[in-house]
């Protein structure tokens, strides 16, 4: 799959091959990383693993979506530390979203960390409600609640 997007950014299916880069995007960004083999399992189990890219092909981001469903559920969302702040991260998900609408699904839900600002702050911009709460969700240390987002089409 692969969906254009403007000033020359793009969204495509990943591919075992971008997995390292993915792998250490995703070591960057989230406090327990998910390993290389949960990301080919992903892909292996038919989840759909959506890459962002930038002008000169490079990885900015990535989701990885379980349309199998009427509800998707968006299991992760990351963009490159390098460059959030950009408004990419919002570009990626109306994408997303607009790509998620089409397969028919009726719903898209997620879970995000509590502490986790920036991306809760995302999530409501795009119309996403707060439905629930999970208490010690995140393994970390100390471990970490949290929050259930929905948003219906």
């Amino acid at each position: 799959m692969q969906i254009e997007l403007t000033n020359g950014f793009w969204i495509r299916s990943m591919l075992d091959d971008d997995i390292p880069i993915v792998h250490g995007i995703e070591c960057e960004a989230s406090l327990i990383p998910w390993s290389l083999k949960i990301f080919y399992d992903c892909m292996r189990v038919g989840y759909e693993c959506l890459l962002l890219c930038g002008p000169d092909s490079q990885i900015m981001g990535f989701s990885v979506l379980d349309l199998r469903l009427r509800e998707t559920h968006l299991y992760n969302f990351v963009i490159d530390s390098n460059y959030q702040g950009q408004g990419l991260g919002d570009r990626f998900l109306k994408a997303l979203l607009k790509h998620i609408q089409s397969t028919h699904s009726t719903e898209v839900q997620l879970e995000v960390r509590v502490s986790n600002i920036p991306a809760i702050r995302l999530y409501e911009k795009n119309g996403f409600v707060n439905v629930g709460y999970r208490k010690n969700y995140y393994s970390s240390a100390p471990p970490e609640d949290a929050l259930l987002y929905t948003l219906k089409f």
